[in-house]
């Protein structure tokens, strides 16, 4: 007959911060980075639109809650723009 184990049950992983880095600057400092990186996004999204992209999903990213959620919301996002993930 076996004992019950004394073990703790593991750690609630950490959550996410509420507020994204970006989200926190000053309005006029954060539309300005986000027109930055649209602008160097911009012909990626012109050249890959349409195309079938194959994303590889593993590692930290499969055990972190935070992670998952970013990976979630980039294959969303790159469908929203026009291409074809496959995870």
């Amino acid at each position: 007959m076996s004992t019950p184990s004394s073990a703790q049950p593991p750690a609630a992983p950490l959550a996410a911060p509420a507020v994204s880095p970006i989200a926190s600057l000053p309005t006029s400092t954060s539309q300005t980075l986000k027109a930055e990186i649209l602008s160097e996004a911009l012909p990626y999204l012109r050249r890959f639109h349409g195309k079938t992209i194959v994303v590889k999903y593993g590692g930290n990213a499969m055990v972190d809650k935070a992670l998952q959620a970013a990976f979630a919301h980039d294959v969303v996002m790159l469908k929203l723009v026009g291409m074809n993930p496959i995870v």
